[in-house]
């Protein structure tokens, strides 16, 4: 290779790198803010919970993701730093300043991170009111209504909304009658932000002390001959109350995208613009996410390039995601409770809708846009979806979600889970040791590094990895608290499960006697509860010999012992109030309002061990004999998949309906399956051998999965081959891709993986197609001299190639011209 062909190259693998993190940076920014918490489009489809709509996110890539936090709508709610492939200007990844006599609320964190990552923190609402300051519409032209010149031009939601709510109903129907919306354009100088509308909400109530013209400074003067039209004003009476006008038209602003109805006589206090509070801190080289709302704290730390960390937390707990090589993720947060609000209240529309003027020609395209937006904000308020997961895998791999769960991982294969949710009526905590099997990344039809191939070889993009099974079952796993995101199947694992039930009382009516029923005739029946008993403490004064110091701090020194002095104190202690049996004293709990704190009774808890594997057999075996059913190995729900528990007794339920009436009992179909792509053998007809054996044959995919290894891990590590160019021709004009594949295309190893075909045609395992590269653009060799030098060691060709000059250089839709005598080796196919 000469100079430009190595650059070419090394762009090529550097580009290969950033789009990859790019991509799983963007993915997890993306799964952890449910989309629609960042009012990105495709937030709909992340409100849905089945495969297919979870997995229809292909349109997503990261510079939508990219434009959607850099949007004003976004980045004016939230605190935000990003850093590596997702830094996108010179402020993007500072982080928040902290000024330790007055602490910032928010805290985004990137200070540590070296790779590529964003630390997030979100609001628990975000107030339309307030973004309606940057929500501009052009609405053209001025206009003349009335013989009065109105202006128009750039106008903000607020002032257009003061148009349509305000001013005077007169003007409103001339516009009407003109064929315009229903707005009266002088009221648009009414209220430009939010503030001002807050202000005159609150303004208190002041009587009139006479009669008189109301002035814009407050003042009143006294009318001419019973009127106003002399002295200006507005005219008043003795008692009324002066700020009852502007008070009703801020409130009437107020309430006008919501149902909410105020008080228009007293001074009502508006909500502040919601802040977001919390601490998200992203820390290491690798790929990181941290998310927190609500007092939250998120630590993502990765210690190598190729480690992934995603953290979220909420309520003032925290979560904490560390990986050494491999995926970490912590993430609790209630995000479906993220609303849009309008001054505090929930948003409704259905007034400004009904209004027309989005619709109409005085808006125009921007219209057509907040109209669109309008549907969006609609789509995702309160639809979001809540984000519950932890999960590790990798070299070594911990994380913590307080009030979920936490785990570890070492080598892909030592996996251990603890259920830290809260106890629940009927819920299930579980503690779980897991074997797994790392080589199921590369054996096996839904193996991990298949679904992922077109995005490690650098040449698929974010699309084709969201389409993938594995990603939708990522992002389900995320809205889920039971499920857990599965990277390796299980040798083997063993589960503690353990089950509490509260016991139930009957509830009464008034009376106490009658019992109450519900609505199917059944008592109702309630959790019982007993009050919470603490200790009781009480503060007493205790001596104790302190330590004698001089004005300077220096110890004391008693001269006849030689040791400091001390003198006897007294101080305050708090000690455990003991009764006269000498037991600490209880008393009922209380809550911070003082009300007493009941926690439910626990009447039994139930715990059951299961073994479970994702090889060995698929399904229970079920005997169905003289009308009797028999399940050996009863199924059980691990990790949100169902698999037999391999030390589970056998469960033996009477039949009526449908029971086999043979001699001859009735067994299921016996199903095994093999790791290392050894397939699955199904006996399905013990007078069939053959057939069994040949279908069995027709799941084995252990070849195809070498073969694939091998195209991967030449596509990801193999050297170019091409000939020594002659001369030093200068930098390719073309973009780094470009540019790159056409450094590269005599390179077999390289271009292998490219048109691998991944499956048998003999078998009948769908294949898979790495998407070809696409046709390689020449390199434009500029002042052309002869080498003297000879072919180095590794090259395939005796002779340097012929230079071809400038103007003979082939279009880029045309085949390349031949830098190698030797022909590239064919692809290896499955």
């Amino acid at each position: 290779m000469n100079r430009a062909q190595r650059r070419a190259l090394d762009r090529a693998e550097g580009a290969r790198r950033r789009r990859l993190k790019k991509g799983i940076a963007a993915v997890g920014a993306v799964a952890a803010l449910g989309a629609g918490a960042a009012m990105a489009p495709a937030g709909h489809a992340f409100a849905e919970t089945s495969t297919s709509a979870i997995a229809g996110l292909g349109d997503l890539d990261p510079n939508a993701i990219l434009g959607m936090l850099d949007d004003p709508m976004v980045s004016q709610f939230v605190e935000m730093c990003r850093t590596g492939a997702l830094a996108t200007g010179p402020d993007s990844s500072k982080s928040t300043e902290f000024d330790p006599a007055a602490p910032p609320q928010a805290i985004a964190d990137c200070k540590g991170s070296n790779g590529t990552g964003v630390a997030l923190v979100l609001p628990e609402t975000l107030e339309v009111g307030q973004a309606a300051e940057n929500m501009v519409l052009d609405l053209g032209d001025d206009i003349n209504l009335l013989v009065v010149k109105y202006r128009m031009g750039e106008r903000n939601l607020l002032e257009i909304l003061g148009g349509v709510t305000l001013g005077s109903d007169l003007v409103k129907g001339a516009a009407s009658a003109l064929g315009m919306p229903r707005v009266d354009p002088g009221a648009f100088d009414k209220y430009k932000t939010y503030a001002e509308i807050q202000r005159d909400a609150a303004l208190p109530v002041n009587r009139a002390a006479k009669d008189g013209c109301l002035q814009n400074d407050g003042s009143i003067k006294n009318t001419v001959l019973g009127g106003c039209f002399f002295v200006g004003g507005t005219k008043v009476t003795k008692g009324e109350d002066l700020n009852l006008e502007k008070r009703t038209e801020a409130l009437k602003l107020a309430e006008y995208l919501t149902n909410h109805k105020y008080d228009y006589t007293q001074p009502q206090d508006l909500p502040a613009p919601v802040k977001p509070i919390g601490s998200s801190t992203i820390v290491g080289d690798g790929i990181n996410v941290a998310l927190s709302m609500r007092g939250g704290t998120a630590l993502a730390q990765t210690a190598n390039a190729l480690a992934v960390a995603l953290a979220g937390a909420d309520h003032g707990r925290t979560s904490t995601a560390q990986s050494q090589l491999g995926l970490a993720s912590a993430v609790n947060m209630d995000t479906s409770d993220i609303k849009f609000t309008w001054f505090g209240q929930e948003l409704d529309f259905t007034q400004l809708r009904n209004a027309g003027l989005l619709d109409s020609s005085l808006a125009g395209e921007a219209g057509a846009d907040a109209a669109g937006m309008l549907d969006l904000v609609d789509g995702i308020n309160g639809n979001l979806p809540g984000l519950k997961e932890v999960a590790c895998f990798g070299f070594q791999t911990r994380a913590t979600a307080e009030g979920l769960g936490s785990c570890t991982n070492a080598l892909g294969t030592f996996d251990y889970y603890k259920d830290l949710r809260p106890v629940t009526d009927g819920g299930h905590r579980q503690e779980q040791w897991g074997l797994t099997d790392v080589t199921s990344l590369l054996f096996g039809n839904d193996a991990l590094l298949k679904q992922m191939a077109p995005l490690l070889s650098g040449d698929g993009d974010l699309g084709s990895m969201m389409d993938t099974p594995f990603v939708a079952d990522v992002l389900k796993a995320l809205m889920s608290g039971e499920d857990r995101i599965k990277f390796a199947k299980d040798f083997v694992r063993f589960t503690k499960d353990v089950q509490t039930v509260y016991a139930k009382e009957p509830v009464f009516e008034a009376d106490g006697v009658t019992p109450k029923l519900d609505a199917d005739g059944k008592q109702v029946m309630r959790v019982k509860t007993a009050p919470r008993m603490v200790g009781v403490y009480e503060w007493v004064n205790e001596e104790y010999q302190a330590p004698v110091v001089d004005e300077n701090g220096a110890p004391v020194i008693d001269e006849e012992t030689g040791e400091q002095k001390t003198e006897t104190k007294t101080r305050s202690v708090k000690k455990p109030k003991l009764g006269p049996d000498g037991k600490q004293l209880m008393e009922q709990a209380t809550d911070e309002s003082g009300a007493p704190i009941l926690d439910p009774v626990v009447e039994r808890t139930v715990t059951a061990h299961w073994l479970t594997s994702d090889y060995g057999l698929r399904n229970p075996i079920t005997v169905e004999w003289l009308g009797h059913q028999i399940v050996f190995f009863p199924p059980v729900e691990v990790n949100g998949s169902t698999r037999p528990n391999l030390i589970g007794l056998p469960q033996i339920t009477r039949i009526t309906q449908g029971a086999h009436a043979g001699l001859l009992p009735k067994i299921s179909l016996v199903q095994v399956n093999n790791p290392f792509g050894l397939g699955t053998l199904s006996f399905d007809n013990p007078f069939d051998p053959i057939g069994t054996l040949r279908n069995y044959l027709n799941t084995v995919t252990i070849g195809d999965d070498v073969k694939f290894a091998k195209n991967l891990i030449d596509g990801l590590t193999a050297k170019p081959t091409g000939p020594t160019e002659p001369g030093s021709p200068v930098e390719p004009t073309q973009d780094d891709d470009t540019a790159t594949l056409a450094a590269v295309t005599a390179s077999a190893p390289e271009r292998a993986l490219d048109d691998a075909v991944v499956g048998d045609p003999s078998t009948n395992l769908p294949p898979m197609i790495v998407n070809p590269a696409p046709e390689p653009a020449p390199i434009e060799i500029v002042e052309p001299a002869p080498s003297q030098e000879t072919p180095t060691q590794d090259s395939p060709s005796e002779e340097p190639d012929t230079e071809t000059p400038a103007s003979e250089t082939p279009a880029s839709d045309q085949p390349a011209p031949e830098t190698s005598a030797t022909e590239p080796e064919p692809a290896l196919a499955g």
